[in-house]
């Protein structure tokens, strides 16, 4: 599925649902490189967008969380983006993974909740 910028921005998540910019393959999160396919068992990201959560358990997660998902968690979703660097656009690629899928939060977002 590709997207424009405008789709992101209207898209609303629903149920346990998590929008996650996937790091790059081959580095951990504070940019150490890894050799060969060290990497192959964990994904990190960080997360962009937040359903509501199921109840009684709600949504534990929130916007810029740094967390590690499963290896077949999620399906890719790309979008077209201006690229400010080089201008023009380029294409994103997006994890649509359920909260189940996430096997780990890395560093939370200590950021207060409001936007």
């Amino acid at each position: 599925m590709n997207l424009t910028q405008e789709d992101l921005t209207r898209m609303e998540l629903t149920s346990d649902r998590i929008l996650v910019l996937e790091d790059p393959p081959g580095s951990t999160p504070s940019g150490i490189k890894l050799l060969s396919n060290d990497h192959k068992f964990d994904r990190t990201g960080t997360v962009i967008m937040v359903g509501p959560g199921i109840d009684p358990i709600g949504m534990p997660l929130k916007k810029g969380d740094k967390i590690m998902i499963g290896q077949q968690a999620g399906i890719t979703i790309t979008a077209d983006l201006p690229d400010e660097e080089h201008g023009g656009m380029m294409e994103v690629e997006f994890q649509l993974v359920r909260l189940s899928g996430v096997l780990a939060v890395i560093e939370p977002d200590n950021q207060p909740t409001g936007e």
